[in-house]
């Protein structure tokens, strides 16, 4: 599949997250240098962002190595990624006192720019792969088979092996011997549900399904869709209801979560993000009075320090559905924390 640049800076953060628990010296991995590092200027870069000034980089230096997973080694070339993007800047006030200015982008320009530093650097043809393949399996699930016919074997077989060790590739085996490689951070879903769908519909319906939701995240929900319903069924989609004067209404998500603990210890989270996205949602399908002609007005404005990350009353979408959650007339969590999508 073609990669833009935002693409390649996303899933190089993912590499490394995928890193975490993983013996960096082994031969694969190693052949993964600027993939690596581009994912540690990345997630270092969306711990930065909101910090205006860094006083001591040497402290910083410390914890990205310990919390992040930025080795010490690194930090300077890390540093230089995020210097070129333009990102941070670097003064030396006196000899022994080095500070950091942040500039950090959101978002789509945060990775656009990694991913175009990363393209430069002229990666091997192993990582334009192994980077290739993270991004279509983030799509939908991929047939082993498919899969050999675009990779060559000698490069497929370190791939998987990484990709294995750092839980950024898996293989499911169906009942008629087919072999699907898929993304656990894709799915919520365990892989006995994931073998239950694919028995049951077509590998191209459900990568359908799958790709429409990636389209459009809150997806109004088709009843009519057996694959969708039966995703739903079977708990593999998010789908909060709404309530209105327009009818009620589910809207259906797939959210991509790096970070495993928003499924865990940060569930809370992640369930006030979808909260608000729905409404949003609704306000866009379903309202009768005012129909919001533009969410991304509406969500841009919620992360608009400027405003206070909040919206004016005739703004609000369904927000008596968030007072429950604790999540409207107040500040949103950081984008750190409410991930990356």
């Amino acid at each position: 599949m073609p990669l833009t640049a935002a693409d390649i800076g996303l899933r190089c953060h993912d590499v490394h997250q995928g890193m975490g628990n993983v013996d960096t010296r082994s031969a694969h991995i190693a052949q993964l240098g600027t993939t690596r590092l581009i994912g540690m200027a990345a997630n270092l870069a969306v711990n930065l962002r909101g910090l205006d000034v860094v006083e001591d980089a040497n402290a910083l230096r410390q914890i990205a190595a310990q919390e992040l997973g930025v080795e010490s080694l690194a930090f300077d070339s890390v540093i230089g990624v995020l210097e070129e993007a333009g990102m941070v800047r670097v003064r030396r006030p006196s000899p022994s006192k080095v500070q950091i200015d942040e500039n950090v982008p959101y978002h789509q320009n945060l990775y656009e720019l990694l991913g175009k530093i990363w393209d430069e650097r002229a990666p091997s043809e192993l990582e334009r792969e192994t980077v290739g393949l993270v991004n279509a399996l983030a799509e939908a699930p991929r047939e082993l088979e498919v899969v050999q016919e675009e990779i060559p074997e000698a490069d497929l077989r370190p791939i998987l092996a990484v990709g294995e060790s750092t839980q950024l590739v898996k293989t499911l085996k169906l009942s008629d011997g087919t072999q699907l490689l898929y993304s656990p951070f894709f799915v919520f879903e365990n892989p006995t549900v994931m073998k239950d769908i694919y028995e049951h519909h077509e590998v191209a319906d459900v990568r359908n399904v799958m790709q429409a939701l990636r389209g459009e995240q809150g997806l109004l929900v088709d009843e009519s869709n057996p694959v969708m319903k039966d995703m739903l069924a079977r708990g593999l989609l998010l789908a909060p209801t709404i309530k209105g004067v327009g009818g009620d209404a589910s809207f259906a998500f797939l959210p991509y979560v790096a970070d495993r603990q928003f499924l865990t210890v940060k569930k809370a989270v992640l369930e006030k993000a979808v909260q608000i996205l729905a409404c949003v949602r609704y306000g866009e399908h379903r309202a009768v009075a005012t129909r919001i002609q533009s969410p991304a007005a509406i969500l841009s404005r919620l992360l608009d320090a400027s405003t206070n990350f909040t919206i004016r009353p005739a703004q609000r979408a369904q927000p008596a559905v968030l007072h429950p959650l604790q999540a409207a007339d107040r500040r949103l969590p950081p984008e750190r924390e409410l991930g990356r999508r």
